[in-house]
């Protein structure tokens, strides 16, 4: 999943200290970099309050370059039901006219609504692109592991698991899927948030690798930084915040 699929990352710079020399003594220093990191929290206020991020997209598809500019926008969780169970949905859209090497340009669409319990536990997804050529798919989570309250430089960990199907039919298998986590460095005040989700066929092959990559400060300021989609054949496409 993308934010829900799609539902769906920090060795800390040493700590400074400034001492005032002189006269009659005295001091001062700066504050502390944090060492600790609120990247749930972050990720639930990323649902509450949406997102709006100008973008960059290249990648290559069938050996030929693609490439675009648009927004990606990311909703503003709402109530909503997810095979029967109530909770809240949080959609992400993205519209871009596509640049392809040697054809010219073309609207690529995506469009993923991922589902979460009242506890923002994601339960699944319905999304739908013509940026990847997946298609229209569901994804229902079959286990799910929370983000850490508080997460430190190279924590890692399960994110999720789940079974995506062809339409919202729930009986044709397209693929598995399994996410993971990983806190990276970035800077003294913030570190990167990388969701990494896994495709696997039904023979338990690798088909694709997203890593969806987020900058996450002390506070719990959240930002989104980029989205790598990777497949087996070759075929890539990156999305970059400007």
């Amino acid at each position: 999943m993308l934010f829900g699929r799609f539902a769906r990352s920090v060795v800390l710079a040493p700590m400074i200290l400034l001492v005032a020399c002189g006269g009659g003594g005295g001091g001062g220093g700066s504050a502390a970099a944090p060492t600790t990191f609120p990247i749930a929290a972050a990720m639930r206020a990323k649902l509450t309050n949406g997102m709006q991020v100008p973008i960059v997209l290249d990648g290559r598809v069938f050996n030929l370059k693609v490439q675009g500019e648009s927004t990606l926008f990311f909703g503003r969780a709402g109530a909503a039901t997810f095979n029967g169970q109530a909770g809240m949905s949080s959609e992400t859209n993205l519209s871009v006219n596509v640049t392809i090497e040697s054809y010219g340009s073309s609207l690529g669409l995506y469009s993923d609504t991922a589902y979460y319990d009242s506890n923002y536990n994601l339960l699944g997804s319905l999304s739908q692109s013509t940026i990847d050529g997946n298609g229209p798919s569901n994804s229902v989570v079959t286990a799910y592991h929370p983000l850490p309250e508080s997460a430190r430089v190279n924590d890692s960990g399960a994110f999720y698991e789940a079974i995506t199907y062809a339409m919202q039919s729930q009986t044709t298998v397209k693929h598995n899927d399994v996410a993971t986590y990983l806190v990276k460095a970035d800077s003294a005040n913030s570190v990167l948030l990388e969701l990494t989700t896994k495709f696997y066929g039904l023979d338990d092959s690798l088909m694709e690798t997203r890593i969806e990559s987020y900058r996450v400060t002390g506070s719990g300021a959240i930002s989104f930084v980029s989205l790598q989609i990777s497949e087996i054949s070759g075929n890539f496409t990156n999305i970059s915040a400007k």
